[in-house]
């Protein structure tokens, strides 16, 4: 029985589409075809029926699902203990908002890549907001997202990581970063820019502001990370960006955090994906990397993982 066809069938018993199985493992419809074939050749037993236009795994499908599985984990296991490496190759699809994936995330897809050079990374960005349902609709195979408090979505699991503090910054030049001590009240008639409306940290900031009657200036989403830059350092604009960010909002976006009397936000990063027994082994592996690698860290206030 060779693992691929092994995990071909629990891909598509997954997707229950060739075309979203086929697109997930970057094979040909072909290849998963006969895979699928040869497996229940092999086995002598049909595993999928269609149902109409509908693909159905059969009573013996279901019934093998959870020995494929066992299968592909034990096989995992034996690779990575007698190798040191896992050998699974093949991509992962990220989703996640750039301030995440590109910003607070960097350092530890930068050291997943050299460690496993063999798995590709791609990125879809997204509003943070997004990310459950781009998981739920098999548009990336994980993503990483904030939250405020413990979030679930229906369709997905939400594994929190560490919850960290989430604070303003500005460029530079802004007055407010030449302060020692600064209150809410000093923010009235401050432009604001993030990239998105519907991100949890600026929706909790300006909660906030509302009930001190802190009115700000002018307030833009505009998309992307740089874009925020560009206008913190030509508007004199605040925006908000979590500890894990803030050292490369410093060193690359020259912006300087607010030493604010206020208590910060607390956001949770956390990573959502779909049933973690059936997912592709090279996502597992990116799962269970992050999961060593940034729970328990010192930014964390508490966390939890699988």
């Amino acid at each position: 029985m060779d693992t691929k066809e092994v995990l071909t069938f629990l891909t598509l018993s997954q997707t229950l589409s060739y075309q979203r199985a086929a697109e997930k493992l970057q094979y040909a419809r072909s290849t998963i075809f006969s895979h699928i074939q040869t497996l229940e050749q092999e086995l002598g037993v049909p595993l999928f029926v269609k149902n109409g236009r509908q693909l159905e795994l059969t009573e013996q499908g279901r019934m093998f699902r959870p020995y494929a599985v066992r299968v592909m984990s034990d096989y995992q296991e034996i690779m990575e203990r007698f190798t040191g490496i896992t050998s699974v190759n093949g991509s992962v699809t990220i989703g996640g908002c750039e301030v995440n994936t590109a910003n607070s995330l960097l350092k530890t897809l930068n050291l997943f890549s050299t460690k496993y050079p063999q798995i590709h990374l791609r990125m879809m960005t997204s509003p943070n907001a997004s990310v459950p349902d781009l998981v739920r609709g098999d548009l990336v195979d994980m993503g990483y997202y904030y939250g405020i408090g413990h979030r679930r979505f229906p369709g997905v699991q939400c594994v929190d990581m560490y919850e960290e503090p989430v604070y303003l910054v500005a460029a530079r030049e802004n007055p407010l970063t030449k302060r020692a001590h600064v209150v809410y009240e000093e923010l009235q008639g401050m432009n604001f820019v993030h990239p998105h409306d519907n991100c949890c940290f600026a929706t909790e900031l300006l909660t906030k502001l509302r009930q001190r009657d802190v009115q700000l200036g002018k307030v833009s989403y505009v998309g992307g990370v740089q874009l925020v830059v560009d206008q913190a350092h030509r508007r004199n604009a605040l925006t908000l960006t979590p500890q894990s960010a803030l050292e490369r909002y410093e060193e690359a976006y020259d912006m300087v955090r607010l030493q604010m009397d206020e208590e910060p936000i607390w956001a949770w990063e956390c990573i959502i994906h779909k049933d973690f027994e059936l997912l592709k082994p090279e996502v597992k592996t990116l799962i269970r990397f992050s999961l060593k690698t940034l729970c328990g860290g010192e930014k964390a206030r508490g966390g939890n993982g699988m």
